[in-house]
């Protein structure tokens, strides 16, 4: 998308923000906006489904109650932005920076967080069912009330916290660089503690995980 096109369809988002009777809410649907600079701005409740958002700036962003279903952010940056309540169903947030960016009751389901940065963002009331995090850095980040997820430990010799998470057909589980279903996870931790302490807690909250999603 032209950057004079964009500019007029932010120009009328932000009309509609302050008063719906006038401007225009932005339809972004399957926009490209590859590398596009985007920091500060505010597109709540704007539409972005299915838009390439890939290697964009949205630092500090708000995007709260906007529609990313099956939106592309590989790459981008969405340090501190405000997620809030967003629907990124489907979504590709491969290698972006979440970096202390609010995702509180967003709605995740299948999204894909491999290698991204999720460190010290908020997912409380989040709904992370068939969501991807594999090899995502989860430091700090609060799940409190988060859906179809469990967080234990510290654990282990490590003393990791580790993230199950629902999907459809099994529970995966993320424990440092492992990210595999709970039989594979299972089969790790005898491979690697044998029966250990730290082998036998480990194990203790497999057998639980298999009610906790019932």
């Amino acid at each position: 998308m032209k950057q004079k096109k964009l500019d007029e369809i932010l120009k009328k988002h932000k009309e509609w923000i302050i008063n719906s009777e006038q401007g225009e809410c932005a339809n972004l649907m399957g926009a490209s906006l590859i590398d596009a600079s985007l920091r500060d701005t505010n597109l709540m409740g704007a539409n972005l489904m299915g838009a390439s958002l890939m290697g964009a700036s949205l630092i500090d962003s708000n995007l709260m109650d906007t529609n990313l279903m099956d939106t592309n952010f590989m790459g981008a940056s969405l340090m501190g932005a405000n997620l809030m309540g967003a629907s990124l169903i489907d979504s590709s947030l491969i290698d972006a920076n979440l970096r202390d960016a609010n995702l509180m009751d967003t709605n995740l389901m299948g999204a894909n967080f491999m290698d991204a940065s999720l460190i010290d963002s908020s997912l409380r009331g989040a709904n992370l069912l068939d969501t991807n995090l594999m090899d995502t850095n989860l430091m700090g980040a609060n799940f409190m009330d988060a859906k179809n997820t469990f967080s234990f430990g510290p654990i282990g010799s490590n003393f990791r916290i580790c993230h199950a998470v629902k999907h459809t057909d099994k529970i995966m589980i993320q424990a440092g660089c492992f990210w595999g279903d709970l039989k594979e996870f299972e089969l790790k931790v005898k491979e690697t503690h044998n029966d250990n302490k730290y082998g036998k807690q480990y194990l203790a909250i497999i057998r639980a995980m298999k009610y906790i999603f019932d």
